[in-house]
């Protein structure tokens, strides 16, 4: 459950007329919602592919535009966390065959923290590997901004 707190901010006008045109108020009330828990946040693979060659759908008997060969995991993602290296070849995800332009439609079906199973082609052998759905990695910010994750500001 999500509870909201409503806070009001003051706006001094910018325009007005004086003699009896349109003016805005003194002060204008704006509603602005702050979340009072997290926001939910998305999560990611932490892998990027490059399709399969020939040569490689020829050697592991492969059908023709099916699998992925895996780069280097980013660190601390699910891919990396299941054990993917650059190299494999990806064939599928939680037993659905994967395919250019297939990953991104199975991601949305995902929830953090969820057990995912790779089945990949390494070194000419199966291998099954898990682990759980992480979250995309979370922006620092620097000392010029702040990412503030708990809240949404509206502009209208």
């Amino acid at each position: 459950m999500i509870l909201s707190t409503a806070l009001f901010l003051s706006v001094q006008p910018i325009l007005g007329f004086s003699s009896g045109g349109p003016s805005i108020p003194t002060s204008v009330s704006i509603p602005v919602s702050r979340q009072t828990s997290e926001l939910p946040r998305r999560g990611t693979l932490g892998l990027s592919f490059t399709p399969v060659t020939p040569d490689l759908t020829a050697k592991f008997n492969l059908k023709p535009g099916m699998g992925l060969v895996t780069r280097k995991p980013l660190e601390g993602s699910t891919g990396d966390k299941a054990g993917l290296k650059e190299g494999d070849v990806l064939l599928a995800i939680n037993g659905k065959p994967v395919a250019p332009g297939v990953v991104q439609g199975l991601m949305r079906t995902f929830s953090i923290g969820q057990m995912i199973e790779f089945e990949a082609m390494r070194d000419g052998k199966t291998v099954t590997l898990t682990a759980a759905y992480q979250e995309k990695p979370r922006d620092p910010g620097n000392k010029n901004f702040e990412v503030i994750y708990s809240s949404v500001v509206s502009n209208g």
